[in-house]
């Protein structure tokens, strides 16, 4: 493994690291890993999803000719490097169900083509939480019903998206954008449905009480 021939580590992240890393770090770097693509197949039963209500988080899937845009953490000197791969271990691969794996990643920033050795977390078909392929609008109605210890499924999802779309125009993700826009127009309805009955409840109020005063006068 690279971390154990350097005192500088460098930490690849595409999902929630992206904008929340949680470690200390020296610099970053947006840039981009090859031969996958970013998919939400990974399910999440504590951070952001429960045992019966599961979130979807980003994870990463083999694909010859594909890339992953994201960010590349240096973390420099040993205890800094040992605290960040505890913090990793435990919310990457305890709790995500993640496995750290070695790849090269290209800066966006190079002249040269040079390339960095980092680790990065991802998971595969064979853990418990792994829950696949699906249909976006079935894939968005789990996200905006699911919350965990780190908050709702759908900030995850949205503040993914806002940051790739703030920080790395570039990146075309079409199953990120597609989920995000998906996710908006549900809580949109779902928003409508709740201020909907809220009115009728304050219309119904309203409603009772002028036909409450009503009777006074009369009476």
């Amino acid at each position: 493994m690279i971390i154990e021939k350097t005192d500088s580590l460098w930490v690849f992240g595409y999902g929630s690291l992206t904008w929340k890393p949680n470690i200390c770090y020296r610099k970053k770097l947006i840039g981009y890993i090859k031969g996958f693509k970013r998919t939400f197949w990974q399910g999440n039963m504590y951070q952001r999803g429960t045992k019966e209500k599961p979130g979807r988080v980003a994870t990463l899937v083999e694909s010859k000719n594909k890339q992953v845009w994201g960010v590349a953490f240096e973390v420099c000197g040993k205890e800094n490097i040992q605290d960040a791969l505890s913090h990793l271990e435990t919310r990457e691969t305890k709790l995500g169900g993640y496995r750290c794996i070695e790849t090269q990643f290209h800066p966006r920033d190079t002249f040269d083509n040079q390339t960095i050795n980092v680790i990065c977390y991802t998971a595969t078909s064979n853990n418990s939480q792994y829950l696949g392929p699906c249909d976006t609008d079935q894939m968005a109605e789990q996200i905006i019903w699911a919350s965990g210890t780190c908050g709702t499924n759908s900030e995850y999802v949205l503040k993914l998206a806002q940051f790739i779309r703030d920080y790395i125009p570039e990146d075309e993700d079409e199953h990120l954008f597609d989920l995000e826009g998906k996710i908006l127009e549900k809580q949109n309805k779902s928003w409508n449905r709740k201020s909907s009955v809220f009115s009728q409840t304050i219309f119904d109020e309203r409603t009772l009480n002028s036909s409450i005063r009503s009777m006074k006068l009369i009476s």
